[in-house]
């Protein structure tokens, strides 16, 4: 269902991006659910597949090495060490990469697969319980 999953976590991604629009400091947890989230839906236009749970994956395989990955990292170190409601500066190469990936990918949606007629999945399992005598 990729096309569900990347309108989930594009919703989630800008409901997260409007809680903070004129704050100068922003809650940490806030910028990482709005950061996970585009890098999810990023995994799934390029992957067609389930974005893997770890951040780290993500950045890994999504990013380059830049400041934008430096600076998704350093987060990442300060989440490890402070409280969920730790406040953090707003990061101006964090927001235009979220704004930037947000207005890319809502144009790059994939549509969901088509499913499979049922007879298709009887006609296989019809096959293999042929093939052990049952």
């Amino acid at each position: 269902m990729p096309k569900s999953s990347c309108y989930h976590y594009l919703s989630v991604a800008r409901n997260c991006i409007s809680t903070f629009q004129n704050d100068e400091k922003i809650k940490l947890k806030k910028y990482m659910y709005a950061i996970r989230t585009i890098l999810c839906c990023q995994w799934i236009v390029e992957n067609l597949n389930q974005p893997p749970m770890h951040i780290n994956e993500l950045i890994t395989v999504l990013l380059a090495e830049d400041d934008l990955k430096e600076t998704i990292r350093r987060l990442i170190s300060i989440k490890m060490e402070h409280p969920e409601k730790y406040l953090v500066q707003r990061s101006p190469i964090i927001e235009k990469y979220i704004a930037d990936q947000s207005d890319d990918l809502s144009r790059k949606i994939p549509e969901n697969f088509t499913k499979p007629e049922i007879e298709e999945f009887d006609k296989v399992f019809r096959k293999i319980l042929d093939k052990v005598n049952i």
